[in-house]
């Protein structure tokens, strides 16, 4: 980041940012983009969730990939999701008004999860990892809260692959390279 720049490219610290509604306006964005939706819609199917299941969403951002499954949990469902940041927490908790199952959006660590173990059927955790120092302890967690038997959904990036074609071989392979140790964040774990 240099002097002229107000925010950074990541969430590792979304309350601190001083231009917090641009982190927030590109997660709606995001949440928009036909590939994120085709991303959703096919994690929607391989869980196939049914009524009265508990589900919790680590890294939940605005909540809204966790209140569009809650659709398929009923009335009797519960949907937990916890963020670091309680600005997304907040827009969460407004967009939940309207859910038809119990929602709870808490501020929270994906390393420490504060919720008891084997206590929910479902546990989901979307472009997460690559942000955290530890994505190990926090992988190790979800497995501690998630109930035998049940299942847990990790979907990330592997930037190492991001497809770079600007008529530069030498070029495009020095921005692939930063890309996969940026920040000495885990930005491949999506491997």
């Amino acid at each position: 980041m240099n002097g002229n720049e107000t925010h950074g490219l990541g969430y590792q610290s979304v309350d601190e940012d001083p231009n917090v509604s641009v982190l927030l306006a590109t997660m709606n964005t995001t949440a928009e983009l036909d590939a994120i939706r085709r991303l959703r819609h096919w994690e929607r199917s391989q869980l196939a969730l049914s009524g009265g299941l508990r589900l919790l969403d680590v890294g939940c951002g605005l909540g809204e990939a966790a209140l569009a499954l809650a659709e398929d949990l009923g009335i009797r469902g519960d949907v937990v999701g916890v963020d670091r940041s309680a600005e997304m927490v907040r827009v969460a908790q407004a967009n939940a008004r309207t859910a038809r199952c119990r929602v709870r959006f808490t501020v929270g660590d994906a390393c420490a999860l504060g919720e008891s173990d084997d206590s929910f059927d479902v546990v989901r955790s979307e472009r997460t990892l690559q942000w955290l120092n530890n994505p190990a302890a926090a992988v190790a967690d979800m497995a501690r809260v998630v109930r035998p038997q049940g299942r847990i959904s990790l979907i990330d990036t592997d930037w190492s692959t991001f497809a770079i074609d600007v008529g530069d071989d030498v070029l495009a392979a020095r921005v692939r390279n930063a890309m996969r140790d940026e920040r000495g964040r885990p930005s491949n774990i999506g491997r």
